[in-house]
């Protein structure tokens, strides 16, 4: 029986294998109602024989397993697909939690990995991989690959929205961005024009000044005093 403990340990947690340069990776589930293990929902606990009888496609392949269940829920170890290697941890270390070794990529994990690694501008092909992977999970839990297919294709719609959702949110920072610089430019226009017309009006009050001077100067010149 694998301890709730031991996927808690392990969740989201990365390990080289000693000696190999391929990523051991824990297959558990981000989700926190649902287990890939058995695919029920807030944790449900089922025993070994419970877990038999509800999905006979369950099996052991001797003291290792691999793993891919949720980390509060005891539906057991599965086997993912014949041939996959699979490895026990270090004694003491999570129980009878294994490892899954996948020797060909470095993989997101979960659906929610490939999200984020799409909204940190990874390649869209390695989420697609990572979220066939999961959909391919589903299926050797017993899950009714239509199931898992229409569950393939809510990520993709959420990621899809996810990602119009930050396009929407830049294009928003980007149009207030420029109506901030919008604003910078007439504010300094403005300020250049209250100068000029400052400007104008001294030269015009000067130029007033010194026509009055020169009409008075005549007024004298033309009109001799008595």
């Amino acid at each position: 029986m694998v301890e709730e403990t031991a996927g808690e340990a392990l969740l989201g947690e990365e390990v080289e294998k000693p000696g190999k340069s391929s990523l051991w990776q824990y297959m558990a589930v981000v989700d926190e109602r649902t287990c890939l293990g058995c695919v029920q929902y807030d944790g449900m606990i089922f025993t070994w024989e419970e877990a038999l009888s509800l999905f006979p496609n369950l099996s052991l392949t001797g003291d290792t397993c691999s793993v891919n269940q949720h980390p509060n829920c005891r539906c057991q170890l599965l086997k993912i697909a014949e041939g996959t290697e699979a490895e026990g941890v270090e004694a003491g270390e999570a129980g009878e939690a294994g490892f899954l070794y996948w020797p060909s990529a470095r993989m997101t994990r979960t659906t929610l990995g490939a999200a984020l690694a799409l909204a940190r501008g990874r390649s869209t092909s390695a989420m697609y991989r990572s979220l066939s992977m999961m959909t391919y999970f589903l299926t050797m839990a017993g899950v009714p690959s239509i199931v898992g297919v229409l569950m393939f294709q809510m990520v993709i719609l959420a990621i899809e929205v996810y990602m119009q959702q930050l396009a929407e949110e830049e294009r928003r920072r980007r149009e207030e961005e420029y109506l901030r610089e919008r604003q910078a430019i007439l504010a300094e226009v403005q300020k250049l024009f209250n100068e000029l017309k400052a400007e104008l009006n001294r030269d015009k009050e000067e130029e007033r000044r010194k026509a009055l001077k020169d009409v008075r100067e005549l007024s004298r010149t033309l009109i001799p005093t008595t």
